[in-house]
């Protein structure tokens, strides 16, 4: 939402199973998703939710993990290729554990930011999020702590991570920033708002512009792979931003 209100066109793609959890954060209820695209009786420009601040949604694209690989699923990529066209920013948000199961779609991100909280079991999940797609791709991995307390704490989470993915994973990390834990965020998702439309002025909704602006300078300077000259590709994996209480996936 921070990139649209800085007047880039978005697409955000929800890559989770079953229900569409950004409809709900957003509240939106839509009647089309992902999974209608995916049986052939839509196109995937059919199915788009209209967002918040103009942001468009593919909802429950987490689907694609258990398609069957066929003319229709090939059909689907060359849509998504001509889709990707049309936006300045395409982010996929998956959740703890999701991107190993979809290893066509990683291989054409950009970017991973891969997000994690202070607890010990978020950071021990963002390790092995790294871990287990080292040899599937190689693109930008930068780290972004949410829910912390002050911002030393969440250097200390970033400089352990880099030392060891430097030295077990051969693999530099970048800093994406840190979110500060805000209560503003858990009341509007109780309301089904965006944090950052309810409460724009908040801790939490500041440090969210802020990754927005240097997301678009790093586009505007090309330092994004796999993109093309009108659009940066990129992976969210981890605790959402909005997530009241961090989500613990077994690997």
């Amino acid at each position: 939402l921070a990139l649209a209100r800085a007047d880039q066109s978005v697409l955000l793609m929800d890559v989770n199973w079953g229900t569409g959890s950004l409809e709900m954060l957003c509240g939106l209820n839509g009647r089309w998703n992902f999974s209608h695209a995916l049986d052939g009786t839509h196109r995937l420009d059919e199915v788009l939710l209209d967002g918040p601040a103009r942001v468009k949604i593919l909802s429950r694209v987490g689907n694609l993990a258990e398609a069957v690989p066929s003319s229709h699923t090939s059909e689907l990529w060359q849509q998504l290729a001509q889709l990707r066209q049309e936006f300045q920013f395409v982010v996929i948000d998956l959740g703890p554990g999701m991107a190993r199961n979809l290893p066509t779609l990683m291989s054409i991100v950009g970017r991973v930011i891969n997000v994690t909280t202070t607890e010990p079991t978020s950071i021990a999940e963002a390790y092995a999020t790294m871990k287990s797609l080292a040899g599937m791709i190689q693109p930008k991995w930068d780290v972004l702590v949410n829910q912390s307390e002050q911002l030393s704490q969440a250097e200390t989470i970033f400089q352990r991570l880099k030392q060891t993915t430097r030295v077990f994973l051969k693999t530099e990390l970048g800093w994406a920033g840190s979110i500060p834990s805000d209560t503003h965020v858990t009341s509007a998702v109780f309301r089904r708002n965006p944090f950052l439309l309810e409460h724009p002025q908040c801790e939490a909704s500041q440090a969210i512009k802020h990754l927005a602006r240097r997301l678009i300078n790093q586009s505007e300077s090309g330092t994004y792979q796999h993109s093309s000259p009108s659009s940066a590709l990129m992976a969210a994996i981890g605790n959402r931003m909005e997530d009241p209480q961090p989500q613990i996936t077994a690997t």
